[in-house]
């Protein structure tokens, strides 16, 4: 009797181990999962609320936005990080307490995810950050968008597919009803304080998608520059 219990409860402690280890491996897939699903539905409620903007309200959102970029062309990034709080950058291009100016969608790696005012860490855990001393995404002459995401995040995949994107590559950044789309002209591995190619240049529109690498040690930044080739109002 003794020796059945024994091995009974031998049994039980492998099967135990053996879902545990199954949990701990599946964790990141099904996390992911939950966190995509979630980021598709915040980005269809961002849709819906666009639509019921007024063209007054509409027409502020922007003219707010390309007042701000302006404000930008004389200053440094740095200069400009500092000085977004005192310029209402939180209220700008934002639709209600959520945080969310729009959204980046990057076919090639399977990416659609909701943009946040800010790039703090808590910002970064749940999607897209929009570094609050660069250009707003909407069309301005001379503008620079500077947007950042995690790479190997285990509850997130994120931009951790970005090192997959080559020259020529097109991604699209969404804001209220406009789509811009953008070409990779550019990509770079710089250290992680370098901004000297972050800066605006004249009659130049970029955006630029930054996240760490190399995976897993993360001591750099990659840089994927990309071109404002067109823009137009969305059908949603």
């Amino acid at each position: 009797m003794l020796k059945f219990f024994k091995k009974y409860w031998i049994n039980i402690l492998f099967v135990m181990i053996f879902v545990i280890g199954l949990l701990i491996f599946l964790y990141p897939f099904i996390s992911n999962f939950i966190n995509e699903r979630l980021q598709t539905k915040e980005v269809s409620e961002y849709d819906v609320k666009i639509q019921k903007l007024t063209n007054d309200e509409y027409n502020l959102m922007i003219r707010k936005a390309q007042e701000y970029n302006n404000l930008l062309l004389s200053g440094t990034l740095e200069e400009n990080t500092e000085k977004a709080d005192e310029r209402g950058y939180y209220d700008l291009l934002s639709l209600d307490d959520s945080g969310i100016m729009g959204y980046l969608t990057i076919d090639k790696i399977n990416v659609k995810a909701p943009i946040f005012h800010g790039s703090e860490r808590s910002v970064l855990q749940n999607g897209i950050g929009h570094m609050k001393g660069s250009s707003l995404p909407v069309d301005s002459p001379s503008s620079h968008v500077i947007l950042a995401g995690h790479t190997g995040l285990p509850s997130a995949k994120l931009l951790t597919d970005l090192n997959k994107m080559e020259i020529g590559d097109k991604f699209e950044i969404s804001v209220l009803k406009y789509k811009f789309v953008y070409e990779v002209d550019q990509i770079l591995v710089v250290e992680p304080n370098n901004t000297e190619n972050l800066g605006i240049e004249d009659g130049k529109q970029f955006a630029t998608l930054i996240t760490c690498t190399p995976y897993g040690v993360n001591s750099h930044r990659l840089l994927v520059r990309g071109k404002l080739i067109k823009y137009s109002l969305t059908t949603n």
